[in-house]
């Protein structure tokens, strides 16, 4: 059959297949203790585990976790027709990381775009997939998310080094002909706080004694910059459970018609006090925090790829994604689930 003739009868991209890559190298409590933590802070935002890339670039994470998605759907590299990259620091200023994790994995026939949202960038690159595919443009869709903060870890701030980790997750989507894939999406930015939270040349949040003072790309969370902190923290516990009651009034549903909820994953202040005033269960929570620690824009797709790889996700379930990036953005999709997700494909049956 042709990509024109299943597109005919294939009316919905569903996802079909997902991937995960985490480095070897394991990190947790004791060891930010000993790099100056405050044992006390760690309890409090319930620190776990994370992975650390030590040899590994953001480029070589997205490939491992997009091969092991593209063959999770019976997908070669050359099935793919379009990939989306989202990525908290780029390995280079310019082209994005996209490209090269292209070449990386051989997907020769696949345009590349790069989204630049953070650790929301996953659910607007869902969002363009399938307007894409919608619109004809685009059959078999890759969207892949790392981090890797090694150039830009702050080693003084216990904020950034006791609380993100590194990985990548990816997620294939391809034409489905029950219906399936994205229900609902809203997004929505509060550009007063462009400077809360990024990347950029600034020295040590935290100087020690003797130690080094260099200006370099850190990562930050400057919670002041942008205004009044109660104002900002006000706004951070209200964004996200606002915008996930606004897509669920668009297609009239609530919590309850909700089977799994995939979020971004920040330190337990945030991320629980969103699903407590949400009032969603957390028996249909799935994350990784504990394992992976906050993995930026791989964080949504880490706990979907978990959800799927543990049978947690049954044909027709809706799950739904959300959370929060500098910038600052916020994010919420609701994504109903097709079968053949993680699924190895069936042999065709008799004619």
């Amino acid at each position: 059959m042709s990509r024109t003739s299943q597109k005919d009868v294939a009316s919905h991209l569903a996802v079909v297949g997902t991937g995960a890559a985490l480095p070897e190298t394991r990190v947790g409590p004791s060891d930010f203790v000993a790099a100056g933590a405050d044992p006390a802070l760690l309890v409090e935002w319930d620190v776990g585990e994370h992975r650390v890339a030590s040899t590994e670039s953001a480029t070589d994470l997205e490939a491992r976790a997009a091969l092991q998605a593209i063959e999770r759907a019976g997908w070669t590299p050359d099935d793919v027709d379009l990939m989306i990259g989202c990525t908290l620091l780029p390995e280079k200023v310019n082209p994005s990381n996209v490209a090269l994790t292209q070449h990386k994995i051989g997907a020769r026939r696949a345009a590349a775009i790069g989204i630049d949202m953070a650790c929301i960038g996953p659910v607007p690159a869902l969002m363009m997939a399938d307007a894409l595919f919608r619109a004809g443009q685009f059959e078999r869709i890759l969207v892949v998310a790392s981090s890797q903060l090694r150039a830009a870890m702050d080693e003084t701030d216990p904020a950034v080094f006791a609380v993100c980790g590194d990985g990548a997750a990816a997620a294939a989507l391809g034409p489905v002909g029950e219906h399936a894939g994205v229900i609902a999406t809203h997004l929505t930015a509060q550009g007063q706080y462009w400077s809360n939270v990024g990347i950029e040349p600034r020295g040590p949040r935290y100087p020690r004694a003797g130690g080094p003072c260099e200006v370099r790309p850190r990562f930050y969370i400057d919670h002041s910059r942008g205004g009044d902190v109660k104002q900002f923290f006000a706004w951070c516990m209200a964004s996200v459970p606002d915008a996930v009651a606004e897509l669920l009034r668009k297609v009239d549903l609530t919590i309850g018609d909700i089977d799994w909820v995939c979020p971004h994953q920040n330190v337990k202040t945030v991320s629980e006090a969103w699903i407590d005033r949400l009032g969603i269960p957390r028996a249909r929570v799935v994350e990784t925090r504990k394992e992976y620690g906050n993995v930026g824009p791989a964080n949504v797709l880490l706990n979907l790829d978990r959800g799927s790889m543990r049978g947690s996700f049954r044909h027709g379930d809706k799950i739904l994604l959300f959370g929060q990036g500098s910038g600052m953005s916020v994010g919420a999709l609701l994504l109903q689930w097709h079968g053949r997700a993680n699924t190895p494909p069936q042999p065709p049956g008799p004619p």
